[in-house]
């Protein structure tokens, strides 16, 4: 049937309760109901109207979120806060770039850890009361302007000794939006050639952000040359020791010991003797 309400009472507010009729039981419902205007932001609430004869004056849902605008670094949190109001109980919902209900993102705030660019867009809070619901909205935007963290492997500068092989230990690199990025490193290093030389190491984003590393490498040459000892043989009862570097040594056994020979420089002469000596050159 038809249930029609006069209001006898004067202004109605928020939170005004009226009791229409009470009987022992209830059952259906009214198929029309003509109740008295509210002023803006009120409506009755009638959820009770069929269960025990209750009719309320409740305050729509209302809500705006703070930030309404927002533009943050990848991988950094953005939170979103909504001050609410309206008749209770309330309930929230936010929804994301694509208009999906987030799961579990059921309170007045929204937190978004570890953002990246794929979030970019904007986000809805509907807000829920038993006499309607509203809605606020924000835009997020995520910008990536922080170049890829950089590291070089192994040490830097580095020390390889001449003629041996050198094998660069490379670099890594690692961006808050993308995550790895390839590495591209130019320069060369020639073990063969004493000297320093600079590798250099580059990191692109693909968002216009550069990251650089250099590492210098010096090639030395610490080993000395093997050393020779020869005995020649100039007649008239003399012999010539030739060496190529270090101090000239003398001993009457080769167990030694040694001692260095005062003065000596190549080609060092002595004499032929039956006495047995023993020669040798130390570094």
């Amino acid at each position: 049937g038809t249930l029609y309400v006069v209001n006898l009472a004067g202004t109605l507010v928020s939170g005004q309760t009226f009791k229409l009729f009470n009987v022992g039981g209830y059952s259906g419902i009214f198929s029309t109901l003509l109740l008295p205007s509210l002023d803006e932001g009120l409506s009755w609430d009638t959820t009770l109207l069929s269960r025990n004869g209750t009719l309320s004056v409740a305050t729509v849902p209302w809500v705006t979120i703070s930030p309404a605008t927002t533009n943050a670094e990848c991988a950094s949190t953005i939170t979103l806060a909504a001050t609410a109001g309206g008749t209770p109980p309330l309930s929230y919902q936010w929804f994301d770039e694509q208009t999906n209900a987030i799961p579990g993102a059921t309170n007045a705030a929204l937190i978004l850890p570890q953002v990246t660019s794929a979030q970019t867009g904007n986000y809805t809070l509907v807000v829920t009361n038993n006499v309607g619901s509203a809605s606020g909205l924000a835009s997020v935007t995520v910008s990536d302007t922080t170049p890829p963290i950089l590291t070089l492997n192994g040490s830097n500068p580095m020390t390889v000794e001449c003629h041996s092989a050198f094998t660069d230990p490379g670099a890594t690199a690692l961006d808050a939006c993308v995550g790895l990025v390839t590495i591209v490193a130019t320069g060369s290093v020639d073990p063969n050639t004493t000297g320093g030389y600079t590798l250099t190491y580059t990191a692109n984003d693909g968002k216009g952000n550069i990251a650089t590393a250099t590492r210098t490498v010096y090639v030395v040459d610490t080993t000395p040359p093997p050393q020779t000892l020869s005995i020649t043989n100039l007649g008239g009862g003399q012999l010539q020791l030739n060496w190529g570097h270090g101090t000239l040594q003398r001993a009457t056994n080769g167990a030694g010991p040694y001692s260095d020979i005062p003065g000596a420089t190549p080609p060092y002469t002595i004499p032929a003797t039956n006495a047995q000596q023993f020669y040798r050159t130390k570094n």
